[in-house]
């Protein structure tokens, strides 16, 4: 079975919205917080995140992200995701997320890079 986090991802590309926002209330608290380097301020609750995803999946067609690594311990899991675009990594990035009873994501904080620099 694959990660409240995978399959928050997997959303990133759909089209369909309203398909796009069950998945996303599938795997987020309703009250979810999320830091995110492409917006301005942080996004709160599922339809902000919805709109998010819709924006960038709008703004970049046929582009995905998957999640290429992923850990969780205590509730707490780091994952790294690949931004693919033409069927080729464009950046790749770190996201933090906190993880309820129920192993959905109620905080992520993402960033871009992996910190593998010099």
């Amino acid at each position: 079975m694959s990660s409240s986090i995978t399959r928050f991802f997997d959303t990133w590309g759909m089209t369909d919205a309203t398909s796009c926002a069950a998945a996303v209330i599938s795997v987020v608290s309703e009250d979810a917080y999320c830091a995110d380097p492409s917006t301005p301020t942080s996004l709160n609750g599922v339809p902000s995140r919805v709109d998010h995803i819709a924006k960038m999946t709008a703004s970049r067609p046929g582009s995905t992200i998957k999640v290429s690594d992923q850990s969780t311990h205590n509730d707490h899991a780091p994952a790294t995701v690949d931004f693919i675009a033409d069927g080729k990594l464009g950046m790749r990035g770190k996201q933090f997320a906190d993880l309820n009873n129920e192993g959905n994501i109620t905080r992520m904080v993402g960033f871009i890079g992996i910190g593998d620099g010099a």
